[in-house]
């Protein structure tokens, strides 16, 4: 059997808390991480160079 995708299940970045955090100070670089009850369950890293925000992530696919 199949898993069904919920949008529970979904991560969401939020802009404005990354930049009220200063991440996208010139230079800077970090993780963001999610969690469920102290269970990490998702990261993507970010760096902000050129007047951008680059974000690094991997995908893992359940079958």
């Amino acid at each position: 059997m199949g898993y069904k995708h919920e949008a529970e299940d979904t991560k969401s970045l939020d802009v404005n808390h990354l930049h009220r955090e200063g991440c996208q100070s010139p230079g800077r670089r970090g993780h963001w991480v999610w969690s469920i009850d102290g269970t990490e369950t998702g990261r993507i890293g970010y760096q902000a160079k050129g007047g951008r925000l680059v974000l690094d992530y991997k995908v893992l696919l359940w079958e």
